[in-house]
């Protein structure tokens, strides 16, 4: 019977593991330590809540995040698949999407 508990218990541990990560779970994996949990900025990362210089598209977001901008310290992720790539674009856009948001019902005060 333990045997059997255990092999269960490992296959969904393996199952787990290869599950797919959110955009929010891969960026504060790889992102947040420059761009700070919030996306609000950090240790060499931009605001991405106030501008995003790049472009404020999906597929501009992707690019920067698979090909890096080595000029300003941005890494390369082209070792993620494009999947991941995309979720990340995705999450970034809803964080830049917030914080205009708040800078709109800030100046309509």
């Amino acid at each position: 019977m333990s045997l059997r508990l255990l092999s269960t218990f490992c296959a969904f541990a393996l199952l787990t593991a290869a599950a797919p990560k959110t955009g929010r779970e891969l960026f504060e994996t790889n992102c947040s330590m420059c761009h700070g949990k919030d996306g609000t900025g950090g240790h060499g990362g931009a605001n991405l809540r106030d501008g995003l210089k790049y472009g404020r598209d999906v597929k501009s977001i992707s690019n920067v995040i698979a090909h890096g901008i080595p000029s300003n310290g941005m890494p390369s992720f082209a070792s993620h698949s494009p999947a991941e790539i995309h979720k990340l674009a995705e999450y970034v856009l809803t964080l830049h999407r917030q914080g205009q948001a708040r800078i709109e019902r800030g100046s309509a005060k």
